[in-house]
């Protein structure tokens, strides 16, 4: 017969038992291997005040391990963590940025203005008609760096 302090024994360590078991089985090393992107976007040489940058996998490599991911540009300045980075292959870049916002709110605007000021500024070839491209290799990119004209 066991004993009530054996039996606390007994049940913790098959608690503890169990939680490493359920660690080692978290598919952590069933996630594909993912790199860290970061770097600047210049419009006409100057940082891009904010905007979007998303990555999509290119149709030519597209590695069935592939994802697509995306950040938001402050002061021309994009960081993607490794977590949430992109597998190494080929990537199309889209590049989404609205005109300045100020002026929204005013009462004297209609909603139809509001909505035209807020379109995307940026032309077509740069978001959807996008013509920008990076390989993502292993190792990573150190800083990619995007120089855009508004023409």
């Amino acid at each position: 017969m066991v004993g009530r302090p054996h039996r606390r024994f007994w049940c913790c360590a098959t608690l503890a038992a169990l939680a490493l078991a359920a660690s080692g089985c978290s598919g952590k090393g069933d996630e594909p291997p993912r790199e860290a992107v970061r770097g600047t976007v210049r419009l006409d040489g100057r940082p891009l005040a904010s905007g979007m940058i998303v990555f999509l996998p290119s149709g030519e490599r597209k590695s069935s391990t592939a994802v697509s991911s995306s950040d938001v540009i402050m002061n021309g300045r994009f960081s993607i963590p490794r977590a949430k980075g992109l597998v190494p292959t080929k990537y199309r870049i889209a590049i989404y940025a609205g005109r300045k916002h100020e002026g929204l709110r005013n009462p004297d605007i209609g909603p139809e203005q509001a909505q035209e000021r807020a379109k995307d500024f940026l032309p077509e070839k740069y978001n959807v008609e996008t013509e920008l491209e990076v390989e993502i290799k292993p190792g990573g990119v150190r800083e990619l760096k995007i120089d855009l004209d508004s023409n």
